[in-house]
């Protein structure tokens, strides 16, 4: 009974609402003011090295130039460099952020090829708040580690108030139904059962779509020979009614609008870390060493032809106001945001941290004004040079973080 009540929800939820084309990015709009790439270290503990645009063209990641022929926006990771696995900034990739930031609203990604399921390999397309993580919530629409087959769709929130989903109503597999950092690191976590990585880029690609509303959120996914005709078209506004079920219907005892708001569009490529990393023994993937953080960096390090399909290939991507509860105005930030903190805010205090990642510019830690990875507390970029005892190398010996975080 409690599932066909969620299904007639749906329904009647497809029939009620309509949408408004708010805005739409494609071709260089990834790689202009509508996006801004972060640089530098990873928040996450990633094995990889966030660069600059003009970086990212001296290496190949991306060609300003065809995407400007194209009209699609495709980049990259460096799949030709043999680094150090020890050194703290990693396998060159991008990582881009929308400027503008949205609550509520369809958000509709269609993608010719998304990064494959690749051993280190930790991928994601993502909404992200601001302040400590994560109290403004966190909306993973895309994420696969290492060769998983699967695509991982997540919500995580604070504990107060409460935020749990009941996991009927979808085609997902439901993992966890709590959505607190507090109770679990997981957050609240569907297994999709479409196609994705690999697969998806060999069916041609595909469309995922993620409906924000007050009362919940659902995801999506076709590829590219089932996507809805409302989507095909270039003239009507996508229609509920001809998406049928969704993969993850993120719908229970929670105050969405509490946990979720203003957000950021994420893209980035991410190696080893605090996800991939920590799970890299268990996907079955090569072992150097008996640690399994360690021999995904040196995986990473020494195998880049490995990664040559770990790219992006964006055909477009697409937010609607949802008309029976309109989205606020997307908007530029307040003020700058802080990535170097942990996704994007600082990270919670009762965490604890693995070995200290630091730049080869990065002060000591007992130097307040150059930041490192610590819990608790907001830092700032890491562009401040200081003298101090080299910390350019990676230490694997005060401990990990947890094995799956969602966004880390």
């Amino acid at each position: 009974m409690a599932l066909l009540w969620t299904i007639l929800s749906i329904v009647a939820l497809a029939h009620s609402q309509t949408f408004n084309l708010l805005q739409s990015y494609k071709g260089l709009d990834f790689f202009n003011r509508a996006f801004t790439l972060y640089e530098g270290w990873d928040p996450t503990f990633g094995y990889v090295d966030y660069v600059s645009l003009t970086v990212a063209e001296q290496y190949g990641l991306v060609n300003i130039t065809e995407i400007g022929k194209t009209g699609i926006a495709r980049w990259g990771v460096d799949t030709s460099s043999i680094l150090d696995p020890n050194a703290n900034l990693g396998r060159k990739s991008l990582r881009l952020h929308s400027v503008q930031t949205f609550t509520h609203g369809l958000f509709v990604l269609d993608v010719a090829h998304v990064p494959a399921d690749v051993c280190g390999t930790w991928p994601a397309f993502w909404l992200l708040g601001n302040g400590v993580w994560p109290t403004t919530g966190e909306v993973d629409i895309i994420e696969q580690t290492n060769n998983q087959k699967s695509n991982i769709m997540s919500l995580h929130s604070d504990s107060v108030p409460n935020c749990t989903i009941a996991g009927t109503g979808q085609s997902g597999t439901l993992l966890t139904n709590d959505c607190a950092y507090a109770n679990s690191y997981t957050g609240c976590t569907v297994s999709s059962n479409q196609l994705s990585g690999a697969a998806l880029n060999g069916a041609g690609g595909g469309v995922f779509v993620l409906l924000w509303t007050s009362q919940g959120m659902q995801m999506w996914t076709f590829h590219r020979s089932e996507i809805p005709p409302s989507i095909k078209s270039k003239t009507k506004a996508p229609l509920l009614s001809e998406f049928g079920l969704p993969v993850a219907n993120f719908q229970g005892s929670c105050d969405f609008d509490a946990h979720f708001h203003e957000q950021q569009m994420i893209f980035n490529t991410d190696f080893c870390g605090s996800n991939a990393g920590e799970t890299f023994q268990t996907h079955g993937c090569p072992m150097a060493t008996s640690k399994s953080w360690e021999s995904c960096n040196i995986f990473v390090a020494n195998t880049p032809q490995a990664f040559l399909e770990s790219y992006w290939e964006v055909n477009y991507l697409n937010v609607y106001e949802v008309v029976s509860a309109p989205a606020v105005p997307a908007s530029a930030p307040e003020a700058p945001r802080d990535f170097t903190s942990y996704a994007g805010a600082t990270w919670p205090a009762s965490w604890t941290a693995p070995a200290p990642f630091s730049t080869p510019t990065r002060a000591p830690a007992n130097n307040p004004k150059v930041p490192r990875p610590v819990m608790g507390q907001t830092v700032v970029n890491p562009s401040v040079e200081t003298a101090g005892p080299d910390m350019t190398k990676r230490d694997y010996s005060l401990g990990r973080l947890p094995s799956a975080f969602g966004r880390a």
